[in-house]
């Protein structure tokens, strides 16, 4: 993640490439304002549903971003 003045940039094509495979795509350190534009903008590029959940990973505190909701990528995960 790389931040310039007043700007957080995320690493949306990995994020894309991710959430396609069906994996879940965590960021750390990033505000509740930025990871719910980052889901809107997510949603339009993949043309489904992206969420972003409040979750901490390895004692960091970020967003989880997941394909759908939470409840559906569990599902799938337990199917599969």
């Amino acid at each position: 993640m790389v931040r310039s003045w007043r700007r957080t940039r995320l690493p949306y094509e990995e994020i894309v490439n991710a959430l396609k495979a069906g994996h879940a795509y965590f960021v750390g350190g990033i505000k509740r304002q930025t990871a719910h534009s980052a889901s809107r903008s997510l949603s339009k590029k993949l043309g489904a549903k992206v969420v972003a959940v409040s979750s901490m990973y390895d004692g960091e505190k970020g967003y989880a971003f997941f394909k759908g909701s939470l409840e559906e990528w569990a599902r799938k995960k337990r199917v599969a």
